[in-house]
């Protein structure tokens, strides 16, 4: 296991499992049990981000997260070597089909984590070359803007949006995927994850241009 700091009280942690755990799919999800006493009593859930591989065989996977609260606190203090509870994978994961050949996605924050889980297993599954893949990531400054440079690795196409203009745009990010669906074409389905204001502005700009 590991737990890196990755600036801005946010983190990323990779768990260990063992053979008998299923292969994760993009957009499940982990409980992770932060602390062996009684408070914080419940579990914390956190998107798979990626998968810990090698040789074809997985034997891990990782987490993206921030410190928000006591129990991102606590977790944000565990070293290499020390073991965690962890429940999962759980929920049904994002639903894709071969057909799908222009693509958005829309991450707000920490939101990203289970888009780039997403983005590898597309680009394994389909290859760079046969969809199109535009991104936009937003957050309130450049400091909240994760996994910019390791999705343009994989051949998407990035656009970030700041609501200071610290980086990239200025503005919110649905207003960025408004602008593009408008301007760039034709789109099959549309990915998102974030806050729930950023989903349902997201859905409502989905739903009027007929994107599923």
């Amino acid at each position: 296991m590991w737990n890196k700091s990755l600036g801005e009280s946010c983190f990323r942690m990779g768990i260990l499992f063992d053979s008998s755990i299923p292969t994760p799919w993009p957009g499940q999800f982990v409980m992770v049990q932060t602390s062996d006493y009684p408070t914080p009593l419940l579990r914390r859930p956190f998107s798979i981000h990626n998968l810990i591989e090698k040789e074809s065989s997985v034997f891990g996977f990782e987490i993206l997260y921030k410190v928000t609260g006591q129990g991102t606190s606590i977790l944000s203090g565990k070293s290499c070597g020390e073991f965690l509870n962890v429940l999962g994978p759980l929920g049904k994961g994002f639903s894709y089909s071969t057909t799908y050949r222009n693509i958005f996605m829309v991450a707000g924050g920490i939101g990203v984590a289970p888009l780039y889980f997403l983005s590898k297993t597309l680009e394994r599954l389909t290859g760079s070359d046969k969809i199109s893949l535009r991104i936009l990531i937003g957050g309130k400054t450049a400091r909240d803007i994760l996994c910019a440079e390791e999705l343009q690795s994989l051949g998407a196409d990035v656009y970030i949006t700041t609501e200071d203009g610290s980086l990239g745009s200025k503005g919110l990010v649905t207003q960025s995927f408004q602008e593009a669906v408008e301007n760039k074409g034709r789109a099959d389905i549309v990915y998102a994850c974030g806050p729930k204001p950023l989903l349902k502005e997201v859905s409502r700009i989905a739903s009027l241009r007929g994107i599923r």
